[in-house]
């Protein structure tokens, strides 16, 4: 004879199985609460509420409202050949043309096509070398992200 119970042990053991891997499915599509690394101001949304991300999609744009460094470009042809760590004046662009030292942290790759908006006035494209150039107190210096300076390389002062 066979117990009523032994027939459905099999059954119930096998919805058991299925009712944990919907909990799993169920807490891998519960929202994710993220917090920006930076403070800032959104510029572009790429995804809305309940869309799907994909691991390395952006999701948004955040601005910030402080620059943290400035990346310039030396134009070529070269007076002077940029080096990390080469003394510069950074001269801003404001009636009272207020002006701060500081010094190179990297070089970029390879020289690339300025924007036309960085570009001298009657060229058509001119080329350069991104540099980022170090703020070490950002708050005691007046500056707007994304505020055109002059960049000065001093490579004889130390």
């Amino acid at each position: 004879s066979v117990n009523k119970g032994d027939l459905q042990t099999p059954f119930h053991h096998a919805i058991k199985v299925r009712e944990q891997e919907l909990k799993v499915v169920e807490e891998e599509l519960k929202p994710i609460v993220l917090h920006a690394p930076i403070s800032g101001v959104i510029s572009d949304v790429f995804k809305n509420k309940q869309e799907y991300v994909r691991m390395g999609e952006r999701i948004l744009e955040i601005e910030s409202t402080r620059p943290t460094h400035i990346v310039g470009y030396a134009r070529e042809p070269f007076d002077v050949v940029p080096k990390r760590g080469m003394p510069v004046q950074v001269r801003t662009r404001k009636p009272s043309r207020s002006f701060f030292k500081s010094h190179i942290l990297k070089i970029g790759a390879h020289i690339e096509t300025l924007n036309p908006g960085m570009q001298r006035p009657g060229l058509t494209s001119e080329r350069g070398l991104p540099i980022k150039i170090a703020l070490e107190n950002p708050t005691s210096i007046d500056l707007i992200p994304g505020e055109m300076v002059d960049i000065v390389l001093q490579p004889n002062s130390n």
